[in-house]
């Protein structure tokens, strides 16, 4: 049987930029399915805006990446995750575009949800967890209107979620 792109699935590979890094099936037979260079630079640019709205981070990402690319983007947030590369803000940028670009499909048929429950089970940042858990149930109403800082802000350390 056939894979598809948005099989959860994903096979380890050393293939990717020289790092050990989660990479989707079709990606290894297919270097060029990845991001090139300047759509990698278009990428941590927009990780890097600890003081926007999520959402307008999110129209940032939309209109730089079209929508087959919003999946090769995705593919590569994981791997920066995955290999502890982005700092706290990036990683909830990240994380927040990984729950935005499907947003308005089931959870089942969401491609990175293994990685937000790898990540709940395993972080000790309670900020990260926190916002992954909201993901994971149901998103707070306010937070696309919020920023990453203001998210932090609002976040109480002590507050275990869970």
């Amino acid at each position: 049987k056939a894979q598809t792109p948005k099989q959860t699935e994903l096979e380890c590979t050393e293939a990717y930029r020289g790092l050990s890094r989660w990479v989707p099936w079709w990606a290894q037979a297919h270097p060029s399915a990845m991001l090139s260079q300047q759509e990698l630079d278009n990428l941590l640019t927009i990780l890097r805006e600890p003081n926007k709205p999520f959402e307008q981070i999110a129209q940032t990402f939309y209109r730089s990446f079209t929508k087959p690319d919003q999946f090769k983007a995705g593919c590569v947030i994981c791997m920066l995750i995955q290999d502890n590369l982005l700092t706290q803000t990036q990683r909830l940028v990240g994380f927040y575009l990984l729950y935005d670009i499907y947003r308005q499909e089931t959870e089942a048929t969401t491609p990175f949800v293994p990685l937000v429950l790898e990540m709940v089970e395993t972080t000790n940042d309670m900020a990260e967890r926190k916002f992954l858990l909201q993901f994971l149930s149901s998103l707070p109403k306010e937070l696309p209107k919020q920023s990453v800082q203001g998210f932090l802000q609002t976040c109480d350390p002590a507050d275990d979620p869970v």
